[in-house]
């Protein structure tokens, strides 16, 4: 557990993690959570590109990540409702 948390603060990661979670709380199904946070992930990455001349594949898969645990709460939480 304390690696995770340890790798959530490096960088950004954590940023990008919250910012999945919650494109994927709003998706009402799986291919629309995994497009969202894609394009989100790409448009932020193109702008670390931009302003930094890096691209960073780790935030890019962070941020889509963060959209399929999104989702998956948001598919336990219609279940129980």
């Amino acid at each position: 557990m304390n690696k995770i948390i340890k790798f959530l603060k490096e960088s950004n990661h954590l940023a990008h993690f919250a910012a999945g979670i919650i494109i994927g709380l709003i998706s009402f199904n799986l291919w629309t959570a995994i497009l969202a946070s894609s394009c989100a992930a790409g448009a932020a990455e193109a702008k670390d590109r931009i302003y930094s001349n890096k691209w960073d594949w780790v935030d890019f898969l962070v941020t889509v990540g963060g959209g399929l645990i999104g989702f998956g709460v948001y598919s336990l939480i219609s279940i129980i409702l």
